[in-house]
């Protein structure tokens, strides 16, 4: 499973620069998560809920269990078979709460993993520190799965709270996958997409 957290999903929507992607695994009633996160102080907990808000799991956050200061990792051990069937579906929520937002600074919905843990190279996307102010709420992750072949890569990127979606208007979109040490573009392309 997967999740994609920003502001934009918290309701009301939190004004915060920041955002996270996280992977789930859920293995013999246990269910395994690693979350990267961006622009915001160490979570103080990782919260699950249901679509109502509904407070299914909550893991307190101890700094020193830590693998790194950007990421929580954990396992909600026991899972009701009932949550179980919630995950199953794309019911279950998760929230990083924060000292600054106890009620959450972030939120996203557990999903499928689109990729099949296939993936290969993935990242958290943010706004640039000089654009934030006009992206509060907002993030997405690309994610990318080298071919079978070895030759090519295939790559999914996701957003959420860059645009309210309403309509069904085309906005463009600019990806360029490059290479910070070498200074060079790999791979640039345009493309039209619309908000599912």
């Amino acid at each position: 499973y997967s999740v994609l957290l920003t502001g934009s999903q918290m309701y009301p929507p939190v004004p915060t620069a920041a955002a996270a992607r996280g992977r789930l695994t859920l293995w013999r009633k246990n269910l395994h998560y690693s979350i990267q996160f961006s622009g915001m102080t160490r979570a103080r907990v990782v919260r699950y809920t249901d679509r109502l808000g509904t407070v299914l799991y909550e893991h307190e956050v101890r700094g020193s269990s830590q693998p790194l200061p950007s990421q929580v990792c954990g396992v909600w051990r026991n899972l009701h078979p009932v949550y179980v069937r919630y995950l199953q579906r794309s019911m279950v929520y998760v929230t990083l709460v924060t000292p600054s937002w106890p009620a959450g600074e972030i939120r996203g919905k557990v999903q499928s993993d689109r990729v099949g843990g296939l993936e290969t190279f993935g990242s958290l996307l943010t706004p640039k520190a000089d654009d934030a102010h006009a992206w509060l709420g907002a993030g997405g992750e690309a994610v990318m799965v080298a071919g079978p072949d070895g030759t090519s890569v295939d790559f999914m990127v996701m957003f959420k709270g860059l645009w309210d979606g309403k309509g069904n208007s085309l906005v463009p979109v600019h990806l360029q996958l490059s290479h910070p040490g070498w200074n060079i573009t790999l791979r640039e392309t345009h493309a039209d997409i619309t908000a599912q």
